[in-house]
């Protein structure tokens, strides 16, 4: 019966290479803790950001302004004309006349032409801000409606629940929401990931619980100042004076 020769060194290369895929893939797993640590330190910038743009918009008038060309070419005319008199090279003071008296024409043009621009900038600009005019009053559900729609449309990981309560007292100028926030446990522990070669695995390493309540605390807050900032940055919701957040959390 023929025997089957292994190689010198064929299993030491063998587990060489199944070595450098786990540390590998160990490395793949801390870059992905780490951005997802990063992307709840980052619940509230993210916010911020997505709205410093949107939050209100900027008047702008696209008009050009008239231009000045023929103006400068009027004002140079009358330049040469005048230097080459004093030289003695232009005597014709009927030419000079006609010269002064085009650039005066060119001149009250211009002007004329330069404040109907501005006319019709501050025309478009009452009329923006007019259309931009917040509304005299809402009622009680329509701002709960609307609070409800943004509340909904902020986009969170997929481990919050996202289950909350929102009132309204126009009385008062108070708004109350009731949020409901993931359990600590369902936040992501892992810091790093390591290949522990004597034991042939990958070892996820967590961080210490203090680092993980702090961690939770931090989310809390966040949560609170960005549901606070997106509503307020609503129109019917900013009449209101203050809002009131109660935030239960998810012991389920």
């Amino acid at each position: 019966m023929a025997r089957t020769q292994t190689r010198p060194g064929s299993n030491l290369a063998l587990r060489n290479s199944s070595g450098a895929e786990e540390k590998a893939r160990a490395a793949e797993l801390t870059l992905e803790a780490q951005n997802e640590i990063q992307t709840i330190n980052n619940i509230l910038r993210s916010a911020l950001d997505n709205r410093s743009n949107a939050r209100r918009r900027k008047f702008h008038f696209d008009e050009a302004m008239p231009s000045q060309d023929q103006l400068f070419k009027a004002r140079i005319a009358l330049r040469d004309a005048r230097s080459q008199a004093r030289c003695g090279l232009l005597r014709e003071t009927s030419l000079i006349h006609e010269i002064e008296q085009a650039y005066k024409e060119e001149k009250t043009r211009y002007r004329a032409a330069i404040n109907s621009w501005y006319r019709r900038g501050e025309i478009a600009q009452q009329e923006f801000n007019l259309s931009s005019k917040r509304p005299a009053k809402v009622t009680a559900n329509e701002i709960v409606l609307q609070c409800h729609d943004i509340l909904t449309r902020s986009r969170y990981l997929s481990y919050f629940p996202k289950i909350f309560n929102v009132s309204a007292e126009l009385n008062n100028k108070l708004i109350v929401i009731e949020y409901l926030l993931p359990h600590p446990d369902a936040l992501p522990r892992v810091k790093e990931a390591r290949y522990v070669a004597a034991r042939s695995a990958i070892v996820k390493i967590e961080y210490p619980a203090p680092q993980q309540k702090s961690l939770y605390d931090n989310v809390v807050c966040q949560v609170c100042l960005r549901t606070l900032f997106e509503i307020f940055c609503s129109v019917a919701a900013s009449q209101c004076l203050s809002a009131n957040m109660l935030i239960p959390v998810n012991q389920l």
